[in-house]
């Protein structure tokens, strides 16, 4: 006669925490014992740092305008060697609404931006679960276009949304507003110490999120490192590669392998002039930033790297007006290009989303 063996919690999570997030899916519905494990927020915070730590589980969000001035959302499965299930996001607001903006990606949640309708959404691309924030306290139509950001605080175990406004041109004054999901709600704290020629994208890496801003008012390019740090909600500056901030060099922040990522060239009036790769290997010292690679025939415009491969000796690039493709840092040319549904060969807005089953209303306060 059989017997049924019972093994040990620590061991089923063990277990659990190694399969792609379809299979968790799945495992809810054997019992309601293990959709209370899946779905608790120890599982579920151990079960994204096993991801972001292997490398694994994770995905591409994408958004394509069509000839029609309307946008469509997709996400697509990632197994380190093709981009498949191409799904199509299909929420009624997101075709009602423009979001024409990626403020940031964090733990399988993705902040995203409506602009012209001042509406800011969080939502997991994989399990479609959204939530609509609060609407910004501020009037925005006389404000230069502003930085933003998206990033947890392990802290307080929240959630935060971070804009910086500035009025007046040139930017009289500044202001910075944080929204918490666990409070949820918005509100203003220190100034910005900095100024910025156009605004761009946040990196979340170590806690903070950072962008490339300028230290004087007058400067023609963003030309530093800035950072907030989440938990003590401080700016503070982040140093530069070494051959880097010269006059003359164009800069963008990226993140790749959990480590601040830099792309620099000289003269960005050259389409054709090659980026230089660095990653900060260990954070905050100077010293550790490495050059990776100087990236040859890539495509025009700028170049996104997003994931590295398992072996770590290729990266996975997209540049903006070209395709997706591995570059190989040992021999220093693009290796192959990666093969992707055509309905989203052109996507002009891509980030790489780790896949978790985080829903934004489980941090959300009322």
């Amino acid at each position: 006669m059989a017997t049924s063996v019972q093994l040990p919690l620590d061991l089923i999570v063990d277990i659990l925490i190694r399969l792609p997030v379809r299979s968790l899916a799945r495992f809810r519905c054997v019992s309601r014992s293990f959709r209370s494990l899946i779905d608790g927020q120890d599982f579920v915070n151990r079960y994204v740092n096993h991801s972001i730590e292997t490398n694994s589980n994770l995905g591409l969000f994408v958004s394509v305008e069509n000839s029609k001035w309307k946008r469509r959302y997709y996400s697509l499965s990632f197994d380190q060697y093709a981009f498949d299930n191409c799904l199509e996001i299909d929420l009624p607001l997101m075709k009602n609404c423009k979001f024409g903006f990626i403020i940031g990606s964090c733990n399988g949640l993705l902040a995203l931006e409506d602009s012209r309708r001042n509406i800011m959404l969080l939502l997991n691309p994989l399990t479609k679960r959204h939530r609509v924030l609060p609407t910004f306290y501020r009037d925005l139509s006389r404000c230069v276009p502003s930085l933003e950001g998206f990033g947890f605080d392990v802290g307080s175990g929240d959630f935060k949304l971070v804009k910086i406004l500035a009025f007046g041109k040139p930017m009289n004054y500044t202001e910075v507003a944080v929204f918490s999901l666990r409070v949820n709600s918005w509100r203003r704290i220190q100034d910005f110490p900095y100024f910025w020629v156009t605004g761009t994208c946040s990196v979340f890496v170590n806690g903070a999120l950072h962008w490339t801003a300028a230290l004087n008012q007058d400067a023609d390019r963003n030309d530093i490192i800035i950072a907030f740090d989440l938990k003590s909600e401080e700016f503070y500056q982040v140093p530069l590669p070494p051959i880097v901030g010269i006059e003359g060099y164009y800069i963008l922040l990226e993140a790749l392998g959990g480590c601040l990522c830099l792309l620099c060239k000289f003269d960005d009036d050259d389409d054709d002039r090659p980026w230089d790769l660095w990653v900060m290997k260990e954070y905050g010292v100077n010293d550790s930033w490495t050059k990776l690679a100087t990236l040859l025939n890539v495509g025009g415009g700028n170049v996104k790297p997003l994931v590295y491969s398992r072996s770590e000796d290729k990266v996975l690039l997209h540049a903006v007006r070209g395709d997706l493709c591995w570059y190989d840092l040992e021999r220093h040319r693009v290796r192959s290009i990666v093969e992707i549904d055509d309905k989203v060969r052109r996507c002009d807005m891509r980030t790489v989303c780790v896949n978790t089953l985080v829903s934004p209303n489980a941090h959300a306060g009322n």
